[in-house]
């Protein structure tokens, strides 16, 4: 059966991407990395852009990592991007709890100290919800990802409230829910088939 994607399409909403908005991925965005990801932007200024994809868990665990861990639990780790996997970056509501994290939106903020952020660790602290491990990032120049804004790949949407992006749990519902905090003529690209062709 053959899919008519054109009832799919919707008008950008025209949004310019900032430090702590949202990109999603439209449903005709195949790349591997990309494919209905939702994106963290970390920066984004005249050089280009860096981003953390939120909803791509990686087969990798943080003790996998890092050697004597000591977590009271199992800590998945993310696949940021596909830029630098060798790097370790994590996103957190910690704050002021962990010296020289950089703050990226409202009660979100990257990096810090990581032996004090080992030590929340270790002390068996609550981990989902509050704290999220990348391997890679997702980066662009600033003339690539204007363009791809412009190509419809990505909408540029505000963080909401009602997604808790730090979710360790809830990585394959992300897309989706994020496209339902937008406004309704975006709700119709979750109905859109993942591999068009097996339809």
């Amino acid at each position: 059966m053959i899919i008519n994607s054109d009832i799919f399409k919707v008008k950008c909403n025209n949004l310019i991407p900032y430090k702590g908005c949202l990109l999603i991925s439209d449903p005709f965005l195949h790349e591997k990395h990309f494919n209905r990801s939702v994106i963290l932007m970390i920066e984004y200024e005249e050089q280009g852009g860096m981003g953390l994809i939120l909803n791509k868990e990686s087969n990798l665990t943080l003790d996998m990592v890092i050697q004597d861990l000591g977590a009271k639990e199992e800590i998945p780790l993310f696949c940021g991007g596909p830029v630098s996997k060798d790097r370790l970056f994590y996103i957190h509501s910690l704050g002021n709890l962990i010296p020289g994290s950089i703050r990226i939106g409202e009660n979100l903020y990257i990096d810090g100290d990581f032996e004090i952020m080992l030590s929340y660790i270790r002390s068996g602290n609550k981990i989902n919800g509050v704290i999220k491990f990348f391997v890679g990032y997702s980066g662009w120049d600033f003339d690539q990802l204007n363009k791809e804004i412009e190509d419809k790949s990505w909408v540029v949407a505000k963080k909401s409230q009602k997604l808790n992006i730090l979710n360790n749990e809830n990585s394959d519902n992300l897309w989706k829910e994020s496209l339902l905090n937008l406004n309704t003529s975006y709700h119709k690209w979750i109905n859109f088939p993942i591999n068009p062709s097996l339809n």
